[in-house]
């Protein structure tokens, strides 16, 4: 919820019962994949302005909850929590980029400029929706079914990818980096990830669109992908396990982790084994 009006009634209605009140917004929740989105700071202003500045003693503060962690790397979220936190302490109507020049100064050791601006604003502008997401455009998953083909070909849209960009600033200032490098790593990988699945989706489209039906072109095809996800999986499995206490039971792996990212490999890796059967799905 992002209306102050709403959380307010609420609070003020539980509050009337004479019930002890926390209120719980969210950091991160099963709307989004590896990276928050501005959108979810205005849940956490809304609860701030509302539980920070009510006088009741039965209102007892704020708790940030943090949830589906297996859909994002340890390490790469830690703007995000310096975010949430200014947040609180300005009892809300705070924008979130305030937050970070500091934030770069203080945990990478890195002057604030126009680039970094920039990099922070697509990342959490342009943000990818995952489930709960109220509008389907928005979603983006690494295909990793037949139906999930079918569907990019009848929709049959490119699409935009502006995290190359940012990417490659994030290259450009690698080595300036004086603080905590893992947790840089962490984000540029997430970044990259970014990057890379969009690219996934549209060189699929590419080569759909190219009418290269022979067995040695689709073969060619599959087997760059298949590599590439493996490659890609291998990175994202190092970076995750760093600092946590366990992976991701099986179901988590194989619907949900980083975005179901696991499970397309697994299907590239398949369809690359037995590639007559992406040639049966694209000409279908």
């Amino acid at each position: 919820e992002t209306d102050k009006t709403k959380v307010d009634s609420i609070a003020k209605t539980i509050l009337s019962r004479g019930f002890q009140l926390i209120g719980c917004p969210a950091v991160s929740w099963c709307r989004w994949g590896p990276r928050v989105g501005d959108s979810q700071f205005e849940n956490i202003n809304a609860y701030a302005d509302v539980y920070c500045n009510m006088d009741n003693t039965n209102n007892l503060g704020i708790i940030l909850s943090n949830w589906v962690p297996w859909r994002y790397l340890q390490n790469s979220q830690w703007d995000t929590y310096t975010i949430a936190a200014k947040i609180l302490k300005n009892k809300g109507n705070y924008h979130y980029m305030d937050a970070l020049p500091e934030f770069m100064k203080n945990h990478f050791g890195i002057t604030w400029d126009s680039n970094w601006e920039k990099i922070y604003r697509i990342a959490y502008e342009k943000a990818p929706q995952s489930f709960c997401a109220q509008n389907d455009s928005l979603k983006l998953f690494p295909w990793s079914s037949e139906q999930n083909i079918k569907d990019i070909l009848e929709k049959n849209i490119l699409l935009e990818n502006p995290f190359s960009e940012i990417k490659n600033l994030l290259l450009s200032y690698k080595e300036r980096v004086k603080r905590n490098k893992p947790d840089f790593n962490d984000f540029l990988l997430t970044i990259q990830f970014l990057e890379f699945i969009n690219n996934r989706q549209n060189n699929l489209l590419t080569f759909a669109g190219s009418g290269k039906t022979d067995m040695n072109s689709i073969k060619t095809y599959i087997e760059k992908v298949a590599l590439e996800d493996s490659i890609f999986m291998s990175k994202t499995n190092s970076a995750w396990g760093q600092g946590r206490r366990s992976k991701p039971d099986e179901k988590q792996i194989e619907e949900d982790y980083m975005m179901s990212f696991y499970r397309a490999s697994e299907f590239s890796k398949k369809l690359s084994g037995d590639p007559i059967e992406l040639l049966k799905i694209l000409k279908q």
